[in-house]
């Protein structure tokens, strides 16, 4: 588990050697949330594939407030019109809110109907 909070922490630009996390345990600052919530997630995460076969949404509102670890209103929900995401460490340009809304539904649709192709014939 250790290895993929690891790995997830490197994706969003968080590279840390894998003894620098098991030497660490204060993950409030900076790049160091990042890893926090990395292995905050991985954690939780096996512990919710029973009701992401239900309700995908659901699952990634819990994972989105794992990671984000905070009590703002913000947490667990998609943005809202004129609301900017907090990715520091990702440069792109952010999708407005009704697009991510769009995404989210369209993410849930495609889960909840199941197909018997293979995952990356269905994300194509």
């Amino acid at each position: 588990a250790l290895r993929g909070a690891r790995a997830s922490a490197a994706l969003a630009g968080a590279d840390w050697a894998l003894e620098e996390l098991r030497r660490r345990s204060d993950f409030s600052l900076g790049e160091d949330r990042t890893v926090g919530a990395a292995l905050r997630l991985t954690a939780e995460a096996g512990q919710l594939l029973s009701i992401w076969r239900q309700s995908p949404l659901r699952v990634l509102a819990r994972l989105h407030l794992v990671a984000a670890a905070d009590s703002d209103e913000a947490v667990g929900r998609p943005r809202k019109a004129g609301e900017r995401a907090d990715e520091p460490l990702i440069e792109l340009v952010e999708p407005d809110a009704d697009e991510v809304a769009g995404r989210l539904d369209g993410l849930s649709s495609l889960l909840l109907a199941g197909s018997a192709a293979p995952a990356l014939v269905t994300a194509a």
